[in-house]
């Protein structure tokens, strides 16, 4: 079986970049307890010996208000990562190469569909990149509104299985 991907493609290569942004937001995943610089170099040393490879960096913000301040300031930082949220008390941080839109357009390569064939469903920022990627961009009615305005079609809500409503409406009957 042919490798879809090279190990580093999807794997964020600068760990020193993570552990920056550790000491930066000084927090655990909880915000209870300030992380100690020690702990984090300790850490980024086991890491680098070892060569673990980090695939996505998730933080948890018991206030969404900081979560959206440390947002802009980390993309601001690190222009270079896709940093982005799926929830209101959440950030994801992988590589900016990496991320669901070119996967699914290296995915529609490998199986030969052309990038307007393709629809993606999405109910949240993280997944912007794969909607504006894909011909038929499909959001979700429990999306907030700025996802919304990436969609060419919202479908019912992930309640009301929108998906399976989405699949239905331009695959099945066109297929």
């Amino acid at each position: 079986m042919k490798r879809l991907f090279r190990k580093n493609q999807i794997i964020i290569t600068s760990l020193a970049i993570m552990i920056v942004i550790a000491g930066y937001l000084n927090f655990t995943a909880d915000q209870t307890k300030p992380v100690k610089q020690e702990a984090a170099a300790e850490t980024a040393e086991k890491i680098r010996e070892e060569k673990i490879g980090m695939e996505k960096l998730h933080l948890i913000f018991a206030d969404t208000r900081e979560r959206d301040c440390r947002e802009k300031e980390l993309q601001q930082m690190f222009p270079n990562l896709s940093i982005c949220h799926a929830t209101p008390f959440n950030i994801e941080i992988i590589s900016g190469r990496a991320g669901k839109g070119n996967a699914l357009v290296a995915l529609g390569k490998i199986l030969g569909i052309k990038r307007e064939e393709i629809m993606a469903c999405g109910d949240a920022p993280n997944d912007w990149n794969m909607l504006e990627m894909a011909g038929l961009p499909v959001v979700m009615a429990n999306a907030d509104e700025e996802t919304k305005k990436k969609a060419a079609f919202i479908t019912k809500s992930n309640e009301e299985d929108g998906v399976a409503y989405a699949v239905e409406q331009f695959v099945l009957k066109n297929g």
